[in-house]
């Protein structure tokens, strides 16, 4: 009885158990029959010949996967491989059902496309010591090489890849066995003994690029190219605001606009300062013949004043003589006046008309004498103020001369003046006559710089800064569906010899990147 109390208690205590565990059986067996929305990102994988064309595509979709469920996802694929279990698609119409478990780290599947429109076109040369060849003809060969990528938005791909999508290129080469020449536009980072050069394509624009050097022994591996989203503005962190170009655009134009002027009006001082140059030769001219004509002036005024002075001792002498000569004829006059007074009386005696005419005589005489006296003393008058007006000229001569002097002195130093003006204005004039060709460069360089404003606008405008709208990615494969994220790695074939090929798959350590990627969903 007791036993049988305990088997009915121990019933009792399991229903409820059992009645959650069906319970949870039941939900999960609702979830997993459940169509769950996919969420999923898509990289897209191309092989390229050596020409740039494309041989093939692959799609690898990682979907996840957080509960189990049917994940309806959809494309058009030649063939499916599940990456990450044995589960089998449903393929109806171009849906692709899974049933999936629940996986945190999500479902990987892989199609293969019979074609499709990678966002850039890319054409491949080669060049053997200038000739052009298949690089597949040279593997292993020694000399210079040339290889040539050429680069351009693919027109007929989706428009979101053509808008947005940037290209970078890895293109790698043995250090041991290469040595660049040139590489124009590359940056390099160098891993070991490999050199590798990158390069980027931004979106909607075109590039061309030229690598060359010589090698040992041409071999490389794969060139891989990945394309993905580019946003601008995350991409500089900044808000630009496209008015703020243009007006940058029209400032830089005036600041061109303005130079020039200044370069017409410096051409226009150039001439003036010329044209003061040469009348400032003239003046240095006209100085030097001043110059000469004051020389010869001073010259001539200090042998006048020489001269003077010897006709002022002359005139001198001559006026000292006239009054000894006015003094002697004064004595003489006198005692001549004298004498005929005394022979007055003895004249009485002679007969009246005998008388008469000696009077008359001696009056006339008498009148001689005074005449000759009056003009005598005209004379030494005249030449006493003769002597006095020589002596003051010859003193103002004196003066004259001393003046010619400092007339000379100032002529030197005005025509030495002049002539070191016009040495400085002709060395101005040299020195100004450079200054418009200076300043169009000057114009140039503000021209490349406005240039380069505008076509940093164009770029804004064709990337759309701070735009600040988000764009939903578009798949590659089927327009039914939108993923977070599409992402392109594209490659060119290895070029290496058979040896090489031979060791690269019997040494595991020497997979390539994309088999080595690959192998990690296997």
């Amino acid at each position: 009885m007791k036993k049988l109390i305990a088997c009915f208690l121990t019933v009792i205590l399991m229903i409820p158990v059992l009645s959650l565990s069906a319970s949870a059986s039941d939900t999960e067996s609702t979830t997993s029959n459940q169509n769950m929305t996919v969420v999923k990102d898509e990289t897209v994988y191309a092989d390229l010949k050596t020409d740039g064309s494309i041989s093939g595509i692959t799609v690898v979709n990682r979907i996840d996967t957080p509960v189990s469920g049917i994940y309806l996802d959809y494309g058009v694929y030649d063939s499916i491989t599940n990456l990450s279990g044995s589960e089998t698609p449903v393929l109806t119409d171009g849906k692709i059902s899974w049933q999936l478990p629940a996986r945190d780290a999500g479902f990987y599947y892989q199609g293969k496309l019979a074609d499709g429109e990678l966002p850039f076109a890319f054409a491949v040369a080669y060049r053997l010591n200038g000739q052009e060849v298949k690089p597949e003809d040279i593997v292993g060969k020694e000399g210079r090489i040339e290889i040539r990528l050429k680069i351009q938005p693919n027109a007929e791909a989706k428009a979101y890849y053509q808008e947005n999508y940037l290209c970078q290129v890895q293109l790698p080469l043995a250090l041991d066995e290469n040595t660049v020449v040139s590489s124009s536009g590359a940056s390099t980072m160098i891993s070991g003994k490999t050199l590798t050069l990158a390069y980027m394509v931004l979106p909607q624009k075109n590039a061309q690029y030229t690598v060359v050097y010589d090698t040992e022994k041409f071999q490389m591996a794969s060139m891989t190219m990945t394309c993905s989203y580019f946003d601008s503005s995350n991409f500089l962190n900044l808000n630009m605001d496209t008015g703020s170009i243009t007006h940058m655009s029209r400032g830089a134009g005036q600041i061109v606009s303005g130079t020039e002027k200044l370069k017409a009006g410096l051409i226009e001082l150039n001439k003036g300062i010329a044209s003061i140059a040469s009348g400032s030769a003239k003046l240095q001219q006209g100085a030097g013949t001043m110059r000469q004509g004051i020389e010869q002036y001073s010259t001539g005024a200090s042998s006048l004043a020489a001269q003077f002075k010897q006709i002022r001792g002359g005139t001198a002498q001559l006026s000292q003589q006239g009054q000894e000569l006015a003094a002697q004829y004064t004595n003489l006059s006198s005692g001549v006046t004298a004498m005929m007074d005394q022979l007055t009386p003895l004249l009485n005696s002679l007969p009246a008309e005998q008388k008469q005419a000696y009077l008359q005589q001696i009056g006339n005489m008498k009148a001689q004498l005074s005449q000759y006296g009056t003009g005598l003393s005209n004379y030494t008058t005249g030449i006493a103020q003769s002597a006095q007006g020589i002596t003051e000229f010859s003193a103002g001569l004196d003066q004259f001369a001393q003046q010619g002097a400092e007339l000379k002195t100032g002529a030197v130093a005005l025509a030495d003046s002049t002539a070191a003006i016009t040495g400085g204005l002709n060395q101005l004039v040299s020195s100004s006559a450079v200054l418009p060709d200076q300043v169009q460069k000057l114009i140039d360089g503000q021209r490349q710089f406005k240039n380069g404003i505008d076509e940093a606008s164009g770029l804004l405008e064709t990337l759309s800064f701070g735009s600040g709208e988000e764009t939903k990615p578009v798949s590659f494969v089927s327009s039914k569906i939108s993923p977070k994220s599409v992402q392109f790695v594209i490659r060119t074939p290895d070029l290496k010899a058979a040896a090489d090929e031979k060791s690269a798959v019997t040494e595991p350590e020497r997979l390539s990147f994309w088999e080595r990627f690959i192998n990690l969903f296997r």
